[in-house]
């Protein structure tokens, strides 16, 4: 529950009410003057928990917490009111901790409060390089990645951003990928989770502006061959070394437009463990053969080595695909 959501329930709330728990919410400082008028005209209330919040002491202009909890705590006193309150301060603490620009906080069940205190405490600091690691937090809300996509689109010089592991849903994505397309200044960006073509017209857009992405991991992101369509009209003018596409359901279709369509810059692919078949043995030597930057491919566990009658005719297409790799004398195979 957010701000607004808890304000209109303290409003509805009958002056019988007893006990009161709403722990872990998303409220903020900017609920406690509207708490304070709350503990005012409430007179049989004897017991409120509001622990695991967002609320912080120097989060937000123009509320003064200090002040305003001292003034809710001599209400609750006076009405014998038992008042559980948490001050959230351990992502300010973090932040005032840092000596670069290098946040890690994996797994450590962020809230959309929480990106907000970031924001907050980044903008300190704003010439920084900052290296962002998220990975590991599935109790973000939609509120939290838009607070994450004002980060990315801010002035703020974002270089790295890992979100892997993180399980979003299809809100929480668009907020995200709304402030990811604006961004102009991420080297690496990693993100595992489902995505649709839509999301990937929102990370093609992104490809397009920023000339500065070098590394793209979009690993086990359950997409299709539909899905990935959009990232192939902006892919050949990108500045792409690194690109993993592994662990998804692409198959020959896919592998055809790929790898007509990778930047002169790439250096890595990565399209392991996806259903290319045996429909792309010709697609995958010619490129081979042909190829004048790639350095390594990475194309193990795919459909067309793992779904045959024999181990002779996995080793015959995998033969013949490594020897065109040797031929060419550029790209090692794994």
């Amino acid at each position: 529950m957010s701000d607004i959501g808890f304000q209109a329930l303290l409003s509805a709330l009958p002056n019988s009410l007893y006990e009161l728990k709403l722990e872990d919410n998303q409220i903020s400082e900017q609920s406690l003057p509207v708490l304070l008028t709350f503990f005012k005209r409430q007179s049989n209330l004897k017991q409120i928990s509001l622990q695991k919040n967002g609320i912080s002491s120097n989060n937000s202009i123009g509320v003064n917490v200090p002040d305003l909890v001292e003034q809710i705590l001599k209400v609750t006193d006076k009405k014998h009111c038992i008042f559980t309150l948490d001050i959230n301060e351990w992502i300010n603490n973090k932040m005032e901790e840092l000596t670069d620009g290098n946040i890690n906080l994996i797994s450590t069940e962020l809230r959309g409060h929480h990106i907000l205190q970031l924001y907050n405490g980044m903008k300190k600091t704003p010439d920084r390089d900052w290296s962002m690691d998220l990975s590991g937090n599935e109790r973000i809300s939609p509120i939290g990645y838009r607070h994450l996509g004002d980060i990315l689109s801010s002035t703020l010089h974002i270089v790295e951003l890992d979100l892997r592991a993180n399980n979003m849903d299809e809100e929480e994505r668009k907020c995200l990928l709304n402030g990811l397309q604006n961004n102009k200044t991420l080297s690496i960006f990693q993100i595992w989770t489902k995505l649709n073509n839509q999301d990937m017209e929102y990370i093609g857009r992104f490809i397009q502006n920023n000339m500065a992405l070098k590394e793209l991991n979009l690993y086990w992101c359950y997409m299709g061959d539909d899905d990935v369509v959009p990232l192939f009209k902006d892919l050949p003018g990108s500045h792409l070394e690194i690109l993993c596409l592994s662990k998804n359901s692409l198959g020959d279709r896919t592998c055809a437009s790929l790898l007509s369509s990778i930047p002169s810059t790439l250096r890595e692919l990565s399209f392991n463990d996806n259903k290319i078949t045996q429909a792309s043995l010709e697609t995958i030597v010619t490129f081979l053969t042909t190829n004048q930057t790639l350095k390594i491919l990475n194309i193990k566990y795919a459909s067309i080595f793992e779904n045959n009658d024999s181990d002779e005719h996995e080793n015959i297409y995998w033969q013949q695909i490594n020897e065109a790799a040797k031929q060419n004398g550029i790209c090692e195979l794994i």
